[in-house]
């Protein structure tokens, strides 16, 4: 048996930064050639900690910007044009990939995936009107923003 410290997460095994024991043919045939781990040396365990602190400052660097985005994205509003009739019902519909794209425009970078009407039942848009959507930047991070689906000014003919 060997003891081996795991640099990657390995399926039935553990997760990075584990000390576990295998047996040998494993660990010098496999875990150690793919570099899933290393040798469970003080000086290897010292360099993981330090690589496991670097990575918390860098998600927490992260986060820190997606509060700043999520800031202004709060006080933001998006406007999307759309052909209706008198009753204000769309000939289609707004998606959201189309909210995605009314927000890309006014300079925020969002994924379709993250945003979610606050009514899902209304989803898609078929109406005219202003609705709430909910936009998830980060696990912890979320925040409500407006959408203004506006009727698409006819030009006048001259």
């Amino acid at each position: 048996m060997m003891e081996v410290l795991l640099m990657k997460d390995v399926p039935k095994l553990g997760q990075k930064g584990s000390i576990i024991k295998v047996k040998l043919g494993y660990g010098r045939n496999y875990l150690l050639p793919y570099r899933f781990a290393t040798l469970a040396t003080k000086d290897n365990m010292r360099l993981l900690e330090v690589e496991k602190k670097h990575t918390l400052q860098v998600l927490e660097q992260q986060k820190e910007e997606l509060k700043k985005v999520a800031q202004e994205l709060e006080v933001t509003a998006c406007t999307i044009e759309a052909k209706a009739n008198e009753e204000g019902h769309l000939f289609g519909s707004v998606s959201y990939p189309m909210i995605q794209e009314a927000f890309r425009k006014l300079g925020f970078q969002l994924e379709p995936d993250s945003i979610q009407l606050e009514d899902a039942s209304l989803y898609p848009i078929k109406q005219l009107g202003i609705f709430t959507i909910t936009v998830r930047l980060h696990a912890e991070i979320v925040v409500k923003t407006k959408v203004w689906v506006v009727s698409q000014q006819q030009e006048a003919s001259e």
